[in-house]
């Protein structure tokens, strides 16, 4: 009996090895992709670098639509490349962000930053998997940001057409990337097992532009998808808000409130729109720098969204000037005059 437990110990560990994301969900349209891994070792003062020789072999719009030639879709048989992925120090399977694009030469369909490439290697299976538990809905393995689309009329894509309009403006999506071998040290060609550039969550959306702090106590499941990357690029320091339910806990507090409480209010909603509709490095208009000076009169013409938010969180750590950065944040969170 102790012979049988332990054969199906050893079976169970190895499907779910081997099987990786079973309970994970891959939305569509997503993108396949084939091809290599090259890795070199950290040598001297030399950082190591990762780089793929892959090309996409086929693309599934939904469940019963598919391509898998040139003919049908032209992303078919374009390269696939990953640059900037240098190895971190001291580690065997940890490299920097790094930026993936699609194209042929002629034209660059996709491009995103690559964000936490980090591998785990299964020496049972012998493969290095990154990020194996993609899953679209769960914002915690979307590892693609910054996604930038770029149809071409001479290259035609479908993927790249359903992509954008599912899209509707949000520029996170996910990938995972299974090689046979160990990453670790020099490699030449390892295989790529599953390459897969993943769809887009349902039911999430971005916002055309900022948002009140209306829309974002509404919009349960968008407040919820972007909260978690606000702590993801460290946008606030944890004295304020100490993880994503105390930012969430924010955004919905109702009632009479306090001045540091109306503050932090739209603090919350601030965070939520750099993350989702708005640069931190954009401009803000003149009413918005008006109060930005009552804040800190240093400033000038060419201060930005990323301005503002360091002196709202300057004013709301040191329990000053609370009004005025409450106004800062709802002058700009109500640019749009809208809660819808």
């Amino acid at each position: 009996m102790k012979k049988i437990n332990l054969i199906f110990l050893i079976f169970f560990t190895l499907f779910t090895i081997g099987i990786g994301n079973a309970w994970a969900v891959v939305n569509y349209p997503h993108l396949i992709f084939g091809g290599t891994v090259n890795t070199t070792s950290t040598v001297g003062t030399a950082p190591g670098l990762l780089t793929i020789n892959t090309t996409v072999s086929a693309v599934y719009y939904s469940p019963t639509e598919s391509a898998t030639t040139s003919a049908q879709d032209s992303i078919i048989g374009m390269s696939v490349a990953i640059s900037g992925a240098y190895r971190n120090t001291g580690s065997n399977y940890s490299f920097t962000d790094a930026t993936i694009s699609i194209g042929n030469g002629a034209t660059t369909l996709f491009t995103a930053s690559l964000t936490d490439i980090v591998f785990l290697y299964y020496s049972t299976i012998n493969q290095s998997r990154l990020n194996a538990t993609l899953d679209s809905t769960n914002p915690a393995t979307l590892n693609l940001r910054n996604v930038v689309l770029t149809p071409d009329s001479n290259y035609p894509s479908r993927f790249i057409n359903d992509l954008f309009s599912k899209l509707g403006g949000v520029n996170i999506i996910g990938m995972k990337l299974f090689v046979l071998g160990n990453v670790a040290g020099d490699n030449i060609g390892l295989n790529i097992v599953n390459g897969t550039i993943d769809g887009v969550p349902d039911n999430i959306s971005a916002p055309v532009t900022v948002r009140s702090i209306g829309y974002w106590k509404n919009h349960i499941e968008e407040r919820d998808f972007y909260n978690f990357f606000v702590f993801a690029d460290a946008l606030v320091g944890l004295d304020i808000f100490a993880n994503q339910g105390a930012l969430s806990n924010a955004v919905t507090l109702n009632g009479k409130k306090t001045m540091r409480q109306k503050s932090e209010q739209e603090l919350a909603a601030l965070l939520l729109n750099i993350e989702a509709s708005i640069s931190g490095t954009a401009a803000l208009t003149a009413g918005e720098l008006q109060i930005l000076q009552l804040l800190e009169p240093a400033y000038g013409t060419g201060a930005t969204i990323n301005d503002a938010l360091f002196e709202i969180q300057k004013a709301i750590r040191n329990n000053a000037n609370l009004e005025n950065s409450k106004d800062l944040g709802e002058e700009i969170n109500n640019r749009n005059h809208t809660s819808n």
